[in-house]
């Protein structure tokens, strides 16, 4: 079964751009590559570059073609409007150097990602 979710990055204009990923969406998948290999802007604009992908775990598998670019959303809210609309179960955003992770069923509520995780 898929965990869907959406990756952002917040733009000096408060527009975000993002992409869909199909699988793995959930904290410990797409969460935790995105902890372990995406810290900076220049690695998460290259995801993002790369278009919507199937995952990211283990490796980032893009599934290519014009129809799969990013997307850019003038607004945070309307992010969060293309991530249900996506039906994701998840959506992050990176933001002034911090991942930022919410669960659509909780509200969109963003919270440090770091903190998304139960106890370790």
């Amino acid at each position: 079964m898929a965990s869907r979710c959406r990756v952002g990055i917040m733009n000096e204009d408060e527009s975000v751009d993002s992409i869909y990923i199909h699988y793995d969406g959930y904290f410990e998948g797409v969460g935790q590559a995105l902890l372990d290999k995406y810290n900076d802007a220049e690695a998460i604009r290259e995801l993002i570059a790369d278009g919507n992908h199937k995952s990211l775990v283990p490796t980032p598998e893009p599934y290519g073609g014009p129809e799969e670019k990013a997307e850019n959303d003038s607004a945070l809210s309307l992010y969060h409007k293309r991530a249900r609309k996506d039906g994701c179960d998840f959506v992050y955003i990176f933001n002034n150097d911090e991942w930022m992770a919410a669960s659509c069923r909780g509200g969109m509520r963003f919270a440090p990602l770091e903190m998304q995780f139960g106890p370790r």
